[in-house]
């Protein structure tokens, strides 16, 4: 597996990640939000550059990227 393709990967985990925290919060399918995420190091290092792909993908005005751990961590802020 290639890099590029194992970044893929995560960002699609992000997306579903940051999709669950928007329905757990009982947030509308359009309401737009501002997304906190930490992780670790490597991982956002490997899927900032598919920033653009993910803020479209969970209606985010803004991502911040914050140094975590090994697994993500989001907090959504509405708008």
């Amino acid at each position: 597996m290639t890099p590029e393709l194992e970044a893929e990967g995560l960002a699609r985990d992000l997306i579903r990640t940051i999709q669950q925290a928007r329905k757990d919060a009982d947030l509308e399918v359009t309401e737009r939000v501002e997304v906190e995420v930490a992780w670790s190091p490597e991982n956002l290092d490997a899927i900032q550059r598919h920033e653009p792909a993910i803020t479209a993908a969970v209606l985010a005005s803004k991502i911040f990227w914050l140094v975590g751990t090994e697994e993500p961590r989001v907090k959504l802020t509405t708008l």
